[in-house]
């Protein structure tokens, strides 16, 4: 997660650094929010019991990643995002938050030009559900399960772009929906763990990538969109290792990263299981479809263009542009998804009570397409 807590750096550097990694696209009011909220964040996450590593005198170990000028990266090990949801789940029971398992939304419920609840259906019945509510937070990830121009992904099994769809179809404009970023180190062989990625930790920890000849061909911690072209860009060329499966791949070379198992545990194990020692020899990468970029058009408080419908996390868009840099994406989820959280408290105090229409269907002229994103075989 970043957060400009080090010793000469400040969120002004954080500021710079996200703007010239999202290609200057992204919407400077949310990517402000996010970087002055980004320190307080952090000790907010402390305070609730996240264990960020330490240095020897207490201090936060911050680490570096690609496309930033500063260390600013804390870090649980490699398994922070596991260490957050540990926390917050945990202070979800702890205050009695009801929770619906196995119900994805499908439909938004709309009345006189505000979203009145949701239509969920119970995947163990069949049958739909309706709920009604006088505000609505959307945080449904991103789209990587579509398998966007057949890459593998990163991405969790619920991850189909369903966010965007409700969104849109409610009325809701979008935001570079087009963008979507491939994190250049995903395994690639062997095929079983194919869209795993290896941190860019182990880069910034002194990892390499090699072509098949052996040779180095880009500065690993530039911005991940760069890292990736360069990947390609040595396929074309003929210059990546060919795989059984199809498809090339490169090199990840990280015999020469100190306390490798210690600094990285997850990925050590991960892939150990799958048979690579990855402190003695390298594994072969390739990009891995990763991020959403773009998403739901949303201020800095998440506001959509619907009354009483909010949006964060990743199926927000803005924020980043058109390229996000490493620990920006869990920033966002907290730091902005609490701007969401209380905006949405706020709205259903004063909200009126609406009954569970479906407004926007009704007002569709019937051109055009009904979604952003066409899926394969709709709920």
């Amino acid at each position: 997660l970043q957060a400009a807590v080090g010793e000469g750096d400040d969120p002004a550097r954080h500021f710079a650094d996200a703007l010239a990694g999202g290609h200057g696209e992204n919407d400077r009011r949310l990517l402000r929010a996010l970087v002055e909220a980004a320190p307080e964040a952090a000790q907010w996450l402390a305070r609730l019991g996240v264990r960020w590593d330490r240095e020897a005198d207490g201090r936060p170990r911050l680490r570096s990643g690609g496309g930033t000028s500063r260390p600013r990266l804390l870090a649980c090990a490699d398994y922070t995002g596991l260490e957050i949801m540990r926390v917050l789940a945990a202070e979800l029971e702890a205050a009695g938050v009801g929770r619906l398992d196995y119900h994805p939304a499908v439909e938004l419920l709309t009345a006189g030009g505000r979203v009145t609840g949701a239509l969920l259906l119970e995947l163990r019945t069949g049958r739909i559900r309706t709920v009604s509510a006088r505000a609505v937070v959307l945080a449904t990830g991103g789209a990587g399960r579509l398998h966007l121009g057949g890459a593998p992904t990163s991405n969790h099994y619920g991850a189909t772009g369903d966010g965007l769809v409700l969104a849109y179809r409610a009325g809701c404009r979008l935001v570079h929906p087009e963008s979507y970023q491939y994190h250049p180190t995903g395994v690639a062989h062997p095929h079983a763990l194919a869209g795993a990625l290896i941190t860019e930790g182990v880069r910034a920890a002194g990892a390499t990538l090699r072509n098949r000849e052996g040779d180095r061909f880009v500065d690993e911690m530039l911005p991940r969109d760069v890292v990736a072209a360069a990947i390609w860009a040595e396929a074309a060329a003929g210059r990546a290792v060919p795989l059984p499966e199809g498809g090339s791949a490169v090199w990840l070379d990280c015999r020469g990263v100190e306390g490798l198992a210690e600094r990285f545990p997850s990925v050590v194990q991960k892939l150990a299981r799958a048979g690579v020692a990855l402190a003695s020899e390298p594994v072969l990468v390739a990009p891995t479809l990763h991020f959403q970029n773009g998403g739901v058009r949303v201020d800095p408080d998440g506001a959509t263009d619907l009354p009483g419908l909010f949006a964060c996390g990743e199926v927000a868009g803005g924020a980043h542009g058109t390229n996000r840099l490493m620990g920006n994406a869990l920033l966002e989820v907290v730091a902005l998804g609490r701007r969401a959280g209380a905006a949405a408290a706020r709205a259903a105090k004063t909200a009126p009570p609406g009954p569970p229409a479906l407004d926007h269907l009704a007002a569709w002229p019937g051109t055009g397409p009904p979604a952003p994103v066409l899926l394969p075989d709709p709920l």
